[in-house]
């Protein structure tokens, strides 16, 4: 069945479908959609930002830890061959789970559910629905995944969602303690050698961490709050870029491997979200 459902996307295979689903595919990708959501925590409101990009991680780090399980992808077992999508930095072997449905299924469920009372919330659900499919089916179109890796992704997204809804509506008070707990037990993660193919687990492991010290930060030594006008929304993306950007600059010259995308990750992200919070905080927008 699940090469049945393969083969029928290999076969429709054309031009205008590449960009379709190249667009919704790109969507999906993890660290992308994680600047997204800190952009809004940032700019918009700090409560939904924040648990969105909880959610977010939270499934992204277990997605990732699963790929040592090792499955090849569809393209690589020559099932189908890859549609017209770069598969050079894709993992051969990382095909279980799919992290877009993962990405996705916690974005659109765990940004949906904090609006389950009010009125907006059909509205809501019924565009995260499309987004879930059409980026699932994109990785069914370009051949990187197979149905069931969409699935277990589909699952843990889920689940994530339900658990943070929990974490936030019962225990509120002790949500960056638990997100901390899971922060750390990603290190032991940096030890095992099939998920050292390549620097995901790493990158990940160092957002985690990163965002967690942040969350800290925020909440007893300088808090953010949120910002409601444009022109100060508009001061603040120019602060983000100018500060991502002199961090960036001497640690793109360090050599590439592991270690150095862990170094990289967790000081892009945190310096970057400390300092813009203190300069937000100094000049009042």
């Amino acid at each position: 069945m699940e090469v049945a459902i393969l083969r029928f996307f290999a076969n429709i295979r054309n031009p205008y479908l590449d960009y379709f689903f190249g667009f919704f595919t790109l969507l999906g990708e993890e660290f992308i959609v994680a600047g997204i959501i800190l952009v809004l925590f940032l700019l918009w409101n700090k409560n939904i930002g924040e648990r969105i990009l909880l959610t977010l991680l939270t499934a992204t780090t277990f997605t990732t830890g699963l790929k040592g399980i090792g499955r090849l992808r569809p393209y690589a077992a020559n099932v189908v061959p890859s549609g017209n999508i770069d598969v050079a930095d894709l993992g051969a072997t990382s095909s279980f789970p799919s992290g877009h449905a993962t990405c996705i299924s916690s974005i659109c469920i765990g940004g949906t559910l904090p609006f389950y009372q009010k009125k907006v919330f059909p509205i809501l659900a019924s565009c995260g629905g499309i987004l879930i499919l059409l980026v699932s089916l994109s990785r069914l179109y370009f051949g990187v995944h197979y149905p069931t890796d969409i699935l277990a992704g589909l699952a843990i997204g889920t689940i994530s969602s339900l658990l943070w809804s929990v974490i936030y509506n019962k225990i509120y008070q002790q949500r960056l303690y638990i997100f901390l707990a899971i922060a750390l037990c990603t290190i032991p993660c940096l030890f095992i050698p099939k998920l050292q193919i390549n620097d995901n687990i790493f990158k990940m492991s160092a957002l985690m961490l990163a965002v967690s010290g942040y969350l800290f930060f925020e909440k007893y030594i300088v808090p953010l709050h949120d910002c409601t006008k444009w022109l100060h929304r508009v001061y603040r993306v120019f602060i983000l870029i100018a500060i991502a950007g002199i961090l960036y600059l001497p640690l793109h010259f360090l050599p590439a491997n592991n270690i150095v995308a862990f170094i990289q990750i967790f000081i892009l992200a945190g310096g970057t979200l400390i300092a813009a919070t203190t300069l937000f905080h100094l000049f009042k927008i």
